[in-house]
């Protein structure tokens, strides 16, 4: 072989290995994009366990105790106290995320959107910004976000009091403070880990979480009518 003809020979190999990892970048998935349709993983859970407490049980303080272990035995009666969801009022944070329907990601310059098919729940998280001076109370908070790395960090203020921190009916107050961080894994997973800061009902700040996967099943989020329940009864009749 010719002198040239090994320099074309190895000209040849380093632009194939160029171009392999070229195709390699472009086929490997962005950690950074969260966007699509995710579903929840694993058998549906009524409480968010505390992942940073033996036995799982979340720091009540007495008052948040009591108002918890009323839900629970309202609950067992078969008389449940009303929350918000069930007079198709928004769900709040972080109650909304442990909510079985799927969950639409809407990621564009300086905002992400979360679209829940739960009652068409809207979460818009500003990037790169600071919360409003003194937000309103409201339903769904004020977030804002930023990225760490690869991992989306959402915090969340300015809660209603009157939503619960999930279905079980753990209470918090208007001082309730929800950071979130999204993280989507080699697999496609996604991980919400949600750390709950409530100083009225909780002795401590603690962590649980949440883990989601692309649902095939669902590649966009449907029609979704909230009926109040007085509406179903008399429907019934």
């Amino acid at each position: 072989m010719t002198t040239n003809a090994r320099r074309g020979q190895r000209r040849g190999l380093r632009l194939a290995a160029a171009a392999a990892m070229l195709c390699l970048l472009a086929a490997a998935p962005d950690p950074r994009d969260l966007s699509g349709v995710w579903s929840l993983t694993g058998k549906y859970d009524l409480q968010f366990r505390a992942d940073d407490v033996p036995g799982g049980e979340a720091p009540l303080n007495p008052a948040g105790r009591a108002i918890f272990d009323r839900r629970i035995k309202a609950y067992a009666d078969g008389h449940n106290e009303p929350e918000p969801p069930n007079r198709c009022r928004p769900h709040g944070v972080p109650r909304i995320m442990m909510s079985p329907y799927p969950i639409e990601i809407v990621q564009t310059p300086g905002q992400v959107t979360l679209v829940h098919e739960v009652a068409h729940n809207l979460r818009i998280v500003r990037l790169d910004q600071p919360h409003l001076p003194r937000p309103a109370p409201a339903y769904m908070g004020d977030s804002v976000g930023h990225w760490d790395g690869d991992t989306l960090v959402v915090d969340t203020v300015g809660l209603r009091g009157d939503t619960w921190i999930d279905e079980a009916g753990k209470p918090h107050g208007a001082r309730l403070h929800v950071v979130e961080r999204f993280h989507k894994d080699e697999h496609g997973r996604m991980t919400d880990d949600i750390r709950i800061d409530d100083p009225e009902f909780y002795t401590a700040p603690w962590h649980t979480s949440r883990t989601f996967i692309h649902d095939p099943r669902a590649p966009r989020i449907t029609e979704y009518v909230c009926e109040e329940a007085d509406d179903f009864q008399k429907a019934d009749r």
